[in-house]
């Protein structure tokens, strides 16, 4: 047996979620749904101007959410990320340890330097809009990689936020590389329609390198195949990966597997916030494939993870919803 179902690898950011509405975003200037990297200096700025709207804070990151989702469905899971000897990266680590995830670092051997963070900004549509400072994250590199842990995983989880730094997408490259020459699945995540928009090739790099198991959006779908609908983008897409997971917002999820689609339609929720609702689904559908579940439940096991988190603030689910996603685990492992 693997000493990790899961090893992921991804920026570290500590999420600060505010509450605010269109008006607020249209003040600060800042491009609504999508993540936008920015300097330092803006970050600062931006904070201090949303303070009036906080709402609260947790170690976050896309994989880094996909990767608790699963460890709270009962799955073994270690993290590859890059903290500073900082507030911030200390209270992630701390955070990341409560979550009951491993990590490539720790605090009593961290670099001097700026932890990430990420501005979580929630309008009254449930939409999230991101601002992220990528800080020392963006220096990941090559030894946090070193040793076996990626030869202890059964799967490597690759967020596609890295191609954004040159030093990060390298150390993505060798970690793809590394779980390949071992045997190992590897997932990836597009992360976002900006990515996909101005890092595609790099996105494209890595799919064309080998990929297993593929997340999107329907948006990012259309975005990296430049298809005109949904359905023409998962097509084009399955030519390139075996299995395609694909998110559709209140409509529900699918997945594209050999060309055999499984479509689950939406929950009947009325959504107070979509961040990390895509991290979620990949979360929930991996922890299916690995307790056994068919592809169908998989999926459903995704959407419904991914409904949960969409119920309240904040990219992970709360206690309450993890007893939720835990009873419907069950509930989909003993039906036939």
């Amino acid at each position: 047996m693997a000493a990790f179902h899961l090893v992921g690898i991804g920026n570290a950011l500590v999420d600060t979620e505010y509450v605010v509405n269109d008006e607020k975003l249209q003040e600060l200037g800042v491009e609504k749904g999508v993540m936008t990297l920015v300097d330092e200096e803006t970050q600062n700025r931006l904070s201090e101007s949303l303070k009036p709207y906080y709402e609260k804070r947790a170690c976050g990151g896309s994989a880094a959410n996909t990767i608790i989702t699963a460890a709270q469905l009962g799955l073994r899971c270690h993290y590859i990320s890059k903290v500073a000897d900082d507030d911030d990266g200390r209270f992630y680590l701390d955070d990341l340890q409560a979550q009951g995830v491993y990590s490539s670092q720790s605090k009593a051997d961290l670099p001097a330097g700026v932890t990430g963070r990420c501005s979580v900004m929630v309008s009254p549509d449930a939409e999230r809009t991101m601002n992220t400072f990528l800080g020392i994250t963006a220096d990941l590199d090559p030894e946090l990689i070193a040793g076996d842990v990626i030869d202890a995983g059964d799967i490597l989880y690759i967020e596609g936020y890295l191609a954004g730094s040159d030093i990060a997408f390298e150390t993505a490259l060798l970690a793809q590389k590394q779980a390949k020459q071992a045997g190992k699945k590897v997932a990836f995540t597009l992360s976002d329609p900006n990515m996909v928009k101005f890092c595609g090739d790099r996105l494209m790099q890595i799919i064309k390198n080998g990929v297993d198991i593929l997340f999107c959006n329907e948006h990012e779908a259309k975005e990296l195949t430049q298809s005109i609908n949904t359905s023409e983008a998962l097509a084009q897409l399955g030519e390139w990966v075996n299995v395609v997971a694909v998110t559709l917002g209140s409509k529900g999820a699918l997945a594209l597997v050999d060309g055999e689609t499984y479509l689950v339609p939406g929950e009947n929720i009325t959504p107070i916030d979509t961040n990390g609702a895509g991290d979620n689904f990949a979360g929930g559908f991996i922890a299916g494939l690995a307790l056994g579940l068919d592809w169908d439940k998989s999926v459903r096991l995704g959407n419904y993870v991914a409904s949960r988190v969409c119920l309240q603030y904040g990219p992970r689910l709360n206690e309450a919803h993890v007893k939720d996603a835990s009873l419907y685990l069950q509930l989909l492992s003993e039906s036939k």
